[in-house]
């Protein structure tokens, strides 16, 4: 059974080290539980160095190398592009970094194209989110609901643009889309009524997509 989950200050104090070994060990299993707060443990982290000084660094105290391990294939989320008919690339898989592809030969064909699918859950809606090359140094995104939606929830879809800029789709019949995008580094946010319930970040380029 998951533990309870960790609050900033807990967060704080385990990245400083200013816990008891018997906390920090209670406190790792929970963090290879849980997603949600290795997550927040990862950006806090990064947060906490970006404002002190070199002198000042109190470097983390993480005993548990299988933590260490697991933050670090969390930070390599890096996906190659897939080259295959349109058709199958909706039901395609990403493929990871140095991870072996059977790709089908393109040189006589122009019907293939290539593509990059996630699955991601955006607190209690679980989408899938179709990126594909739509021109030079351009992609395409396409942002599906896997579960129905209820017709009082405004869904909206905001995606931060490489020049500070931002486009919104509503989520209409489980689907958004956002068309010939240059490629660079993106923020996609969703909301529910107002609220934001969930965001990813992400760099796209014809090399593939590393997600942040």
């Amino acid at each position: 059974m998951k533990t309870q989950c960790l609050d900033i200050e807990t967060l704080y104090h385990y990245i400083t080290g200013q816990i008891s070994s018997r906390e920090m060990e209670a406190m790792e299993k929970h963090l290879l539980e849980c997603d949600d707060c290795l997550d927040e443990f990862i950006s806090a982290n990064a947060l906490l160095k970006e404002k002190v000084s070199k002198k000042e660094e109190v470097a983390p105290k993480i005993l548990n190398s299988h933590i260490l391990e697991t933050i670090k294939a969390r930070l390599k989320r890096f996906y190659k592009w897939i080259t295959q008919p349109p058709a199958a690339a909706l039901i395609a898989e990403p493929v990871r970094s140095g991870r072996a592809s059977s790709e089908p030969d393109t040189s006589e064909s122009d019907t293939f194209q290539k593509y990059i699918k996630l699955s991601r859950s955006f607190d209690k809606l679980h989408t899938d989110i179709l990126f594909n090359i739509s021109g030079s140094e351009k992609f395409s995104m396409f942002i599906n609901s896997i579960d129905r939606i209820e017709n009082e929830k405004k869904i909206l879809i905001i995606l931060g643009r490489p020049d500070n800029r931002y486009e919104a789709r509503p989520l209409k019949e489980c689907r958004a889309e956002f068309q010939d995008m240059p490629f660079g580094t993106y923020s996609l946010v969703l909301e529910q009524n107002g609220v934001q319930t969930g965001q990813i970040a992400f760099e796209i380029d014809g090399a593939g997509l590393n997600e942040k």
